[in-house]
């Protein structure tokens, strides 16, 4: 599951002139006109000033315009943090604690939070969550680092006001502007789309990556410009849309439901631990072997780079929400091996970083039963941050397919597909904590994850966490509890999940 940052802009900035291309593009991005805000604030950003910077982080981050690009939105958060920027700061902690666009880093990521803290930043949640998951030897460390940590000035930078470090998220809130709908609104927009037929999931009010493409296709198919976006227009024509489906036929409306009505992709089913896991026994069962089976369609309007359409027809996931819009992808059953791979070697010829045609050269070697070449790609998409590839990692590497059986790495992969929202890598990190399997043994982890797959609907994790109860304490009860609504919590403060 992507992430969904807010941008936070002050109002002055250190010169008129940049103050007014930088209050354009503010109000291009108010309106939805991404490649006109991108045009104002790169040559800010490019000059040094760390606010541009922090804001074209969001916006590729986002995808918002421009393809979703984590590492080259870890490249301007990190510069925005280099001088002292707080926001960005605390956003270069969220890349380091979930592994996005670099390698996961628990010890970065708390001292970039504490950086941002000191800076202004409201991340006591963060620091909690983080510290729950390090050893004390580990925070003295991030802290150490903090403590030394000395800002680098752009040399031609403009200076950031006293403000912008102190209260540009805290107190001083009339210098900040947020940009994203409420979570009712959102929420309500999800029941909607759920209704009208275009999955979104669980209504949970969080408008991420899969929220996003049903938006994206709604809009498509119904002839309005495609943003991906709630707003309050997008919510009237929704509620109007579905005043007008109940009154339509019943059977009709039955029809459009049934055709409409998303399954679950090869890879998922591959890495959930069983749903039938009988109550009597103390830990689920080892995870299964992969089981092939059709996939939700979850479109974007994304252009596919040069040369990628016969990778893309031959080879693209079913379940891949980066997939080109008209392409409806491929169960991995019916992969035609030879083609796919010759299609998408040639794709990546001509665009070796693109981590969606590297999954999809993944899947055709998978497929070709060339495991170990199929690991390079995986891990060249996991390393990028695609959701899917570091699940299908975690599945490797449990059953030993083209690696070596390790379930250590199998957790820090699932890790890394967990935090970005994928359900079924949460329910499985849940399982190995439970049974304590490439990591210690914790059942509070193992209820945490179980909790959080379940409010993503994972099917079996709600069935899962109600065995694991029966060998908890109340306290342990309790506390998975809290850490569970600290993580949600810690996600919505500064992003969106799925």
């Amino acid at each position: 599951m992507r992430l969904l940052f807010y941008i936070f802009v002050l109002a002055v900035l250190a010169t008129p002139a940049g103050a007014q291309d930088f209050k354009t593009g503010l109000a291009a991005y108010d309106r939805g006109d991404f490649a006109a805000a991108l045009k104002e604030w790169r040559p800010l950003a490019e000059r040094g000033d760390a606010r541009a910077q922090y804001n074209l982080g969001v916006v590729l981050f986002n995808g918002q315009g421009v393809p979703h690009d984590p590492v080259k939105a870890v490249e301007w958060y990190r510069a925005a943090a280099d001088q002292g920027y707080g926001p960005a700061q605390a956003n270069l902690s969220f890349m380091y604690e979930t592994g996005q666009g670099l390698l996961q880093n628990y010890i970065e990521a708390y001292k970039w939070s504490t950086l941002a803290a000191s800076h202004g930043v409201n991340v006591r949640r963060t620091l909690d969550s983080l510290a729950a998951k390090m050893t004390p030897a580990q925070i003295a460390d991030a802290e150490q680092a903090a403590a030394t940590w000395k800002p680098r000035l752009s040399e031609n930078a403009p200076p950031l006001p006293a403000a912008a470090n102190r209260d540009a998220i805290g107190s001083a809130r009339a210098n900040v502007a947020t940009i994203g709908p409420s979570r009712e609104k959102v929420r309500e927009a999800q029941s909607l789309l759920n209704a009208l037929g275009f999955n979104v999931g669980g209504a949970d009010g969080v408008a991420g990556r899969q929220t996003r493409a049903a938006v994206r296709e709604y809009q498509s198919k119904n002839d309005l410009p495609v943003t991906g976006a709630i707003d309050d227009e997008l919510l009237a024509q929704l509620t109007a849309a579905q005043a007008a489906a109940k009154s339509a036929p019943a059977a009709e409306v039955a029809d459009t439901k049934a055709a409409d009505k998303p399954t679950i992709a090869e890879e998922e089913i591959a890495t959930r631990p069983p749903e039938n896991t009988p109550t009597t026994s103390p830990e689920p069962a080892p995870i299964p072997n992969p089981t092939p089976a059709p996939a939700a369609k979850a479109p974007t309007a994304e252009t596919p780079p040069a040369g990628a359409q016969d990778c893309d027809q031959l080879a693209a996931h079913p379940a891949d929400v980066l997939r080109p819009q008209d392409v409806p992808g491929v169960p991995f059953s019916d992969i035609d091996a030879d083609r796919a791979v010759r299609a998408c070697e040639a794709a990546l010829a001509l665009n070796a970083d693109d981590m969606r045609l590297q999954l999809q050269l993944a899947r055709s070697l998978h497929k070709a039963e060339r495991l170990d070449e199929a690991v390079v790609y995986y891990q060249q998409a996991g390393l990028q941050g695609h959701p899917l590839a570091q699940k299908t990692l975690g599945f490797a590497y449990a059953n030993g397919l083209g690696v070596a059986q390790d379930f250590s790495k199998t957790a820090q992969w699932h890790q890394l597909a967990a935090e970005q929202g994928d359900r079924d890598a949460q329910h499985n990190l849940g399982y190995l904590y439970a049974a304590g399997q490439g990591v210690e043994q914790d059942l509070v982890l193992a209820h945490m994850w179980y909790n959080i797959a379940a409010a993503h609907e994972s099917p079996g994790a709600a069935e899962s966490r109600d065995v694991l109860v029966a060998r908890m304490t109340e306290e342990q009860i309790e506390e998975a509890e809290r850490r569970a609504l600290a993580w949600f919590d810690i996600h919505l403060e500064t992003l969106e999940l799925r």
